[in-house]
């Protein structure tokens, strides 16, 4: 048994179908769908609406990390895996700070305070990590959001054998696209939904707007054959 298959077992060699229930893709609506609830029946903003999305990005970026390195692992190889830090550690660097400049900017627009004012505080910057504290709202709904990447990570890249198919350098430019799209995809909602007094309709436009975005690149990464369809 090599490094692979004592690391990364699969089941009978085959891909999973997502074609029946998909436990990941459920934590992922119901993750989406909290901010929805909060909106609904919590007085959420805009803002505290986008801080969840900003903390998926987050997430993102450290699952990233970690399915790069189950690719590195996985080769077999000693300087394989040594040769793969290189990348890690620059896609950690620059996707921490495209993701920290993002806060800053969504902060910038909809929120209130220096970040309103296109300055930013040093002494302020726990406005983007603490409403993400236990207790708080908004913890539970990125908690969910964490829940729903683990158990895709689980069942997709690992248990339904995605890993085999993609690089490093794959793993590392993936995020980007995902976080472009949406980046747009909520800062057109999150405007929309601004300029319209931040009412129910316009919030409730914004979290569908952006599950369905969510819904087609799950899809999109992670739908193969069934089973039964494998040659």
């Amino acid at each position: 048994m090599n490094t692979r298959e004592l690391l990364l077992p699969t089941r009978s060699g085959r891909p999973l179908s997502v074609t029946g229930f998909d436990p990941a893709l459920c934590l992922l609506l119901a993750g989406n769908l909290l901010p929805l609830y909060g909106a609904l029946f919590g007085g959420w903003s805009v803002l505290s609406i986008l801080q969840v999305y900003w903390a998926e990005n987050v997430i993102i970026g450290v699952l990233t990390l970690l399915e790069m390195l189950t690719v590195a692992l996985a080769g077999g190889s000693v300087w394989g895996a040594v040769g793969s830090l290189f990348p890690m550690a620059f896609f950690c660097f620059h996707y921490g700070m495209f993701t920290f400049v993002h806060g800053v900017f969504i902060y910038a627009i909809f929120g209130a305070g220096p970040f309103a004012h296109g300055v930013l505080h040093w002494a302020d910057l726990e406005q983007l990590y603490d409403p993400f504290l236990p207790g708080h709202p908004l913890f539970y709904a990125a908690v969910t959001i964490l829940l729903a990447h683990l158990n895709s990570l689980r069942a997709n890249f690992i248990g339904a054998g995605e890993y085999r198919a993609l690089g490093i350098p794959q793993l590392m430019f993936r995020p980007y696209g995902r976080v472009m799209l949406l980046h747009v995809v909520l800062l057109l909602g999150g405007l929309l939904a601004q300029q319209t007094g931040s009412n129910i309709a316009a919030l409730a436009l914004l979290v569908a707007i952006k599950t369905t975005a969510d819904l087609i690149l799950y899809r999109k990464y992670h739908t193969r054959p069934a089973a039964g369809a494998a040659a």
